[in-house]
């Protein structure tokens, strides 16, 4: 994406480098109390072994200091249907309830900081995690 803003709606993934920090909103489900952390990817080989997501609750990804990419399937984890999207330094991504997902991948270098912003207690409150079987991965 070369500037401007896309929106992959048939995902549920808005994505800007142009916007406002300002003019985001998370869908936080039934939680009032938003948690941000930082997320550091390291160089790792392009292997998806688990992937989760939110039922109630979205996800914003905003990586700091580096390119990602971002495996995303388009539905219960179809194996030869996922596709990772790369995602400039300095973007937001913001996820809806429901899009599976997993830590991004560092994109032509070591290390990358993300800034994540969740619910509070997200983990435990609202997370279905699948790990993805060797023979499969």
């Amino acid at each position: 994406m070369k500037g401007g803003f896309e929106t992959i709606e048939h995902i549920g993934i808005y994505l800007s480098n142009t916007k406002k920090l300002a003019d985001w909103y998370m869908n936080i489900g039934h939680s009032n109390i938003a948690a941000f952390s930082v997320c550091r990817v390291l160089k790792r080989d392009p292997i998806i072994n688990i992937v989760e997501y939110h039922s109630y609750c979205g996800e914003i990804l905003f990586p700091l200091d580096g390119d990602v990419g971002l495996a995303i399937p388009n539905a219960e984890v179809p194996l030869d249907k996922i596709k990772v999207y790369y995602i400039p330094k300095g973007t937001i991504v913001s996820m809806c309830p429901g899009i599976w997902h997993y830590a991004p991948f560092a994109y032509k270098c070591d290390v990358v900081n993300i800034l994540v912003g969740v619910t509070e207690r997200i983990h435990t409150n609202d997370c279905t995690i699948v790990e993805i079987p060797k023979e499969k991965k």
